[in-house]
């Protein structure tokens, strides 16, 4: 098998984008957005390793499903952020000096990691819809 085929059966390009994608995000985050909550946390979890998921599909030819997922965690990052910062900063209003430590700790969480990971997993399951209709219209 030449390297020509090789690069082309098993999706390649599509890795190298995948992975240039996570690439530009990882970069921006350390360099410019590293005091921003949920751009250090998923940099420092080098993005929970989707990346290393997503690039398998790829290569097994799945490419629907990889881009998807890269997708999802590359775009879902200031989506997820945006949404956390919005619902902490209503939690923290709710906080007064009456309230019990208990309900301050669980009023002043950050939302933004799990509201990424839910975008990634919808990103998933859309490529997996996609893919299979793909199929059904192909029949």
């Amino acid at each position: 098998m030449s390297i020509i085929e090789f690069i082309r059966k098993h999706n390649i390009k599509s890795i190298v984008i995948q992975l240039a994608a996570f690439a530009v995000l990882f970069a921006v985050s350390k360099l410019f957005l590293d005091h921003v909550y949920l751009f250090n946390w998923t940099a420092r979890q080098y993005y929970l390793y989707v990346w290393v998921i997503a690039c398998l599909f790829s290569f097994f030819g799945k490419n629907t499903i990889g881009a998807s997922i890269t997708a999802g965690a590359v775009l879902g990052v200031p989506v997820a952020q945006l949404i956390g910062a919005y619902i902490r900063a209503v939690n923290m209003s709710k906080i007064t000096e009456d309230t019990d430590p208990q309900r301050e700790a669980l009023l002043s969480n950050e939302p933004s990691w799990f509201i990424w990971i839910i975008i990634v997993l919808a990103a998933f399951i859309i490529g997996i819809a996609i893919t299979v209709l793909r199929n059904i219209k192909r029949k």
